[in-house]
């Protein structure tokens, strides 16, 4: 839309910005870093690959990008530092006198806290030369470089240490010895990459960037992985304990964005970048920044080398499997998980999180709220015994067709098992009584035994919110025969008949001191919701066809009002035949029994609100 396409191009503008200041105040390459995130949502996974779309991919891309950013620091920056240290150690011309220009033309980058006249001073004094600044590498030169080591005394050991280094290779070459690994202090590394700043392009090493490839590949392959270290490659991977709190401060500063973006009013950041709620492609910008920040963390602070973990993730599998005490905890573990994994269902109905999302991505994706709906729902009763009204139920679906009052409406599922895992059996505080029932009264609900409820019903269904009928405390237990009251309509949003994961639970909870326990569960599938929608228009033909007078001229109202029109007190004194006559008067209207997972039968009505079927042409045009 074009109010997206204003936002888009709002963000791209800061994203510039951004990566202007970046690049001032850094260096390109902390630019490119820290500003890809924005670039790649951008350009990207924003506008192609919505994250409440493809939710699965976003853990998939942050970890991919994590092992890719990696490795291409272990194959390229730091293999090019390693090739530039030998390139120090067998460059004859590197002498100390260049090495004192070097640091007399960069001073303000390798020593910033020095002064000119100082650092003259101390060349004179510790080195016994002070060359002639050559004008050729630029009074300003490279901009990479920001930190010192500390005082002269650094400085002092790298000029010592220039000439042993060349003594050193000259000894390895004469007995033809290959040094595995040139020891070279990080300061003279900076002031080599410094002074040759300015060479051609040939004159840098060159490596291989994630893998060498084969020859059978082709020489466009090899040429486009055949890179060259350029300079900054010398200080990528260099290790800055100081740099810590820089760290921290870049992810404070990306969690604050977030804060201001989300609570900022302002008229033209809420018009040019979406201010005033939380954009859902900020979860693309943190899944591609955090595996770069911590890469880039671990990198220039800890020394983290991809190989020494996989070394170590070897040594500790290795010592895992060959010492007893190891074995045992992992024994244990792998059955607390699997424990964990067969009552995964136990633990979400404790959680309470089993039967509705608890992330609604239909927040940040209003396309989708154009073929939403509002589906009615009436509980009118819960019979506890499902045996008679099952039955009865059957019966009339088995009546000669013709109406479609005979023909099968739905059949419920409940989606769980009766004690739903391993752990099932422990955390229920009622399962030897709810056991004994089942035994005596196999299909009604497992009220506690002597015991007066305190029960509600509780509807919950995808992005609505959970919905709950009152509680009703009953004065005395419950017996089988018993029929409990309800009475009470609820109104849901239903999102698009494509969702098949989307059910719609009924539950039947009993209310103690601190929580409520769980009496039994029918669950709807949308394809079973749009079939009683479907029903429900031919419900109403049908009864405007035999004169009924549908109140408030709805189907809607006219369930309403045929479920509130007998009172519980009223409908305990009918007699058997006047009780039968009132529950076919519900199944007329719409009501059916739905078996719950532990026994008992919940009467319910579904339709779509009368006014918006009409105005949408039917449940979702069906």
């Amino acid at each position: 839309s074009a109010e997206e396409f204003q936002m888009w191009c709002g963000c791209a503008l800061a994203t510039v910005i951004i990566f202007g200041v970046l690049n001032t105040l850094f260096c390109m390459e902390v630019a490119l870093i820290y500003a890809s995130p924005f670039w790649a949502t951008l350009l990207f996974f924003g506008p192609m690959s919505p994250a409440n779309a493809y939710p699965r991919s976003v853990p998939g891309v942050s970890l991919a990008i994590f092992m890719l950013s990696t490795w291409w620091v272990q194959t390229f920056p730091r293999e090019c530092r390693k090739l530039w240290k030998q390139k120090i150690q067998y460059d004859d011309d590197w002498t100390v006198e260049k090495m004192a220009l070097a640091v007399q033309v960069h001073r303000v980058e390798l020593l910033p806290g020095v002064s000119e006249e100082e650092l003259e001073d101390w060349l004179r004094l510790h080195v016994g030369v002070v060359p002639e600044v050559d004008r050729r590498l630029g009074q300003d030169g490279n901009q990479s470089m920001r930190e010192h080591q500390e005082g002269g005394k650094g400085m002092q050991h790298a000029f010592e240490s220039l000439g042993e280094v060349h003594s050193e290779t000259k000894d390895m070459l004469a007995t033809k010895m290959f040094p595995k690994e040139v020891i070279v202090d990080d300061f003279t590394v900076r002031t080599f990459c410094l002074y040759h700043s300015k060479d051609e392009m040939d004159t840098f090493p060159k490596t291989y960037m994630l893998f060498d490839p084969p020859d059978s590949w082709g020489p466009a392959v090899e040429q486009g992985l055949n890179r060259i270290c350029e300079p900054w490659t010398c200080t990528f991977a260099e290790q800055h304990s100081s740099g810590r709190w820089a760290f921290i401060m870049v992810l404070f500063a990306m969690l604050s964005a977030v804060g201001l973006h989300h609570s900022c009013t302002i008229c033209f950041l809420d018009l040019y970048l979406g201010a005033g709620k939380f954009r859902l492609w900020w979860v693309w910008v943190f899944a591609i920044f955090f595996p770069i920040w911590s890469l880039m963390y671990v990198t220039k602070i800890h020394d983290f080398d991809i190989t020494d973990a996989y070394v170590q993730l070897w040594d500790f599998l290795w010592s895992t499997v060959f010492k007893l005490n190891q074995i045992l905890m992992g024994m244990l573990f792998a059955a607390a998980a699997l424990v964990a994994y067969t009552s995964r269902r136990s633990i979400y109905r404790t959680l309470g999180i089993d039967d509705h999302n608890v992330f609604h991505w239909l927040n940040y994706n209003r396309a989708r709220l154009s073929s939403s709906r509002t589906i009615q729902i009436c509980v009118w009763r819960l019979d506890v015994c499902a045996c008679e009204t099952m039955d009865e139920f059957r019966r009339w679906q088995e009546e000669p067709p013709g109406s479609p009052l005979a023909s099968p409406i739905l059949k419920s599922e409940d989606g769980s098992e009766t004690f739903g895992g391993l752990l099932s059996w422990f955390t229920s505080r009622r399962g030897f009584e709810r056991l004994a029932m089942q035994e005596v009264h196999p299909r009604h609900v497992p009220f506690l035994r002597g015991s007066p409820p305190n029960f509600f019903v509780r509807l919950a269904w995808a992005n609505n919110e959970i919905q709950n009928s009152r509680v009703q405390r009953l004065l005395a237990p419950v017996d089988p025969e018993d029929i409990l009251y309800v009475q009470e309509n609820f109104r849901m949003i239903m999102e698009s008949p494509n969702e098949e994961d989307s059910r719609l639970y009924m539950e039947v909870r009993d209310q103690s001191l601190i929580r409520d326990t769980d009496l039994g569960r029918a669950n709807l599938s949308v394809q079973q919701i749009l079939y009683a929608c479907r029903s429900s228009k031919q419900i109403r033909a049908k009864l405007e066809s035999a004169g009924e007078e549908l109140r408030g001229g709805s189907l809607a109202t006219e369930q309403i009002m045929r479920m509130l029109e007998v009172s519980p007190a009223s409908a305990a004194r009918l007699s058997s035949k006047e009780a039968e006559r009132l529950r076919r008067r519900m199944y007329e209207a719409g009501f059916r029994p739905h078996e719950l997972s532990e026994g008992g039968a919940l009467w319910v009505a579904i339709t779509e609100l009368d006014q918006e079927a009409q105005d949408n042409g039917g449940c979702f045009g069906y």
